[in-house]
């Protein structure tokens, strides 16, 4: 993580988006000069989460890495309205976006391993869902249709409404993409 972004640095980015919740659990570790230029994606989209959520019951799925590091319920605890945190690791959800696996193209298995893993989240109350990895944007309308009354809080989407919001009117207005 360092070194990608000391390449988009000397790339002349001046302000990186940690597009990764497993990229962003690394934040607090990073040296402080890296920091100051980097926008981590969990702390909004916990932001977000506890400002939408009515009875503070909030699930989170996420990368295996993600979910065992307890990021996300370290920020959301930190807010006064959630009570309860209830994290799932989707690992094969990854690899099924990564193969395409998109809304309007949900192909059978997919289908059944998402019921598998949010069914869960219909007994436990939850009236939020956090889509804890970037790859999961992909599969929010599917998710939503599967949880009717639950917000679904995506962290690519409010990653890039932090970002928005920390490079408005600042920088070289300038969009560095290195592929």
């Amino acid at each position: 993580v360092k070194e990608d972004i000391r390449i988009l640095i000397s790339h002349g980015a001046d302000r990186v988006l940690m597009a990764c919740c497993t990229a962003s659990t690394l934040y607090d570790s990073l040296p402080d000069e890296l920091r100051k230029v980097s926008v981590p994606v969990i702390p909004p989209t916990a932001k977000e989460a506890a400002r939408v959520t009515k009875n503070g019951i909030i699930g989170v799925i996420a990368t295996t890495y993600t979910a065992k590091s307890s990021a996300f319920e370290s920020e959301l605890y930190a807010r006064k309205n959630v009570k309860e945190v209830i994290t799932r690791p989707a690992q094969e959800l990854v690899t099924l976006t990564e193969c395409g696996e998109a809304d309007g193209n949900i192909k059978k298995h997919t289908a059944t391993y998402l019921l598998s893993l949010l069914s869960p989240f219909a007994e436990l109350k939850i009236d939020t869902l956090i889509l804890g990895c970037t790859h999961f944007h992909s599969l929010e309308k599917t998710v939503s249709g599967m949880l009717p009354g639950v917000r679904v809080i995506s962290s690519a989407r409010e990653g890039a409404r932090e970002m928005s919001r920390q490079t408005e009117n600042k920088g070289k207005g300038e969009t560095v993409y290195i592929v």
